[in-house]
Order: structure tokens, then sequence, then C-alpha cells
């Protein structure tokens, strides 16, 4: 883009790609000072997937996640474990199947429900009988 400095261009490009989705836009709008009425946390594979592309186009902004958690308190459960989620998701989702991601990614969602004064999301799902399968 025309005389934009680098970071904001590929800031801009993402945001403008269909590569985003919530917790990705959430990423970006705090990192740009933006604001997003819209705002959660990564809830699936595809999410993380999408907030971890992000960061590889912009990788300036992986060390400054923790601004994230100050936006939005309950993000940080999910800033705290971002290495491991990271590495899990680079172990697993090559064969598109994460078990452990997941796994992990729903222990996350519990402290996050227990943050919000929430129920657990899944409690009493399917998804709860199929993990204890």
């Amino acid at each position: 883009m025309r005389d934009l400095p680098d970071e904001m261009s590929r800031a801009v490009n993402w945001i403008l790609s269909d590569d985003t989705g919530i917790s990705s836009k959430t990423i970006w709008a705090v990192m740009m000072g933006a604001d997003y009425p819209d705002h959660d946390i990564p809830w699936d594979v595809a999410d993380i997937g999408r907030c971890l592309r992000l960061l590889a186009i912009i990788p300036e902004w992986a060390d400054r996640l923790a601004e994230v958690a100050a936006a939005h308190p309950y993000w940080a459960p999910m800033i705290s474990a971002w290495d491991e989620l990271q590495a899990l998701y680079e172990k697993e989702s090559p064969n598109q199947r994460c078990p452990e991601l997941y796994a992990r990614m729903r222990e996350i969602r519990g402290e996050v429900a227990k943050l919000r004064n929430e129920k657990d999301p899944l409690a009493g799902t399917w998804a709860e009988a199929a993990s204890a399968s």
C-alpha cells in the first residue's frame, strides 16, 4: 500500500482478507487501537489458526499479546497458554486433527467462563460427552 508503514500495510491487507474471525479481529483491534464490539477468544482450532496466521503476518504483535488481556481480561488464560497452544497447533494441524489442542482450548474456555461468571458453555452438551469417551 502506498505511503503506509510496513506494519500498517500488512495489518490493512490482513483485515481485508478472508482469513479473519472474531478472535483474530479482537487481536487486530487491540493492536490497532480500534474499537471492535464483537470481541472474543478463539473457540476452536480454526479460530486459533486464524490468530496464529495473523501473528505470522505481523510477528511484531506476538510480543504484545498481553495488551489483548489488558483490554479484555477474560483473554488472560488464553494468553498465558499461547506458546503451548501454538506448539500443539504446529504439531497437530498438518494432520487436520487436533485432539490435544482442542482439549486444551476447552479447558481454557472453562477458565474463561469462570472469569465471565458464566456456565462452561459446553457443560452438559454432546461435546462434553464426546470428550469423556
